[in-house]
């Protein structure tokens, strides 16, 4: 069976991307701060976001719920994923506890008690 010509770049060392035709050098989701504002903000430690996350559960009385603590996630330039991640590690850790709520139709988040 024939082997297929190697593409121009495959031979320079750097894999072809669907963005070569762009001319762009790096695309733009390995930017590695994001910009809030005025201000550039760097991405959160994970510990640092459970704290965060930790200290707005327990000031808000009566439970924070998913959707409410994902807006607030937002806000504060916490990314999903270390958001969940967070979340993940608290509740296993026993700080806080993840109950549905019928009159919201959500699950909320409470402090341990």
């Amino acid at each position: 069976m024939p082997r297929k010509k190697k593409k121009k770049g495959e031979s320079e060392g750097r894999p072809l991307d669907l963005t070569a035709f762009l001319g762009e050098e790096a695309p733009p989701a390995e930017r590695k701060a994001e910009r809030v504002g005025e201000e550039i903000k760097a991405p959160l430690l994970t510990d640092e976001t459970a704290s965060l996350i930790y200290e707005k559960i327990s000031s808000t009385p009566g439970g924070l719920g998913k959707s409410e603590l994902y807006r607030w996630a937002k806000k504060k330039g916490i990314k999903p994923a270390d958001l969940y991640r967070a979340i993940i590690r608290l509740v296993s850790q026993g700080k806080i506890k993840r109950v549905f709520d019928p009159e919201k139709e959500e699950y909320v988040y409470l402090p341990a008690a």
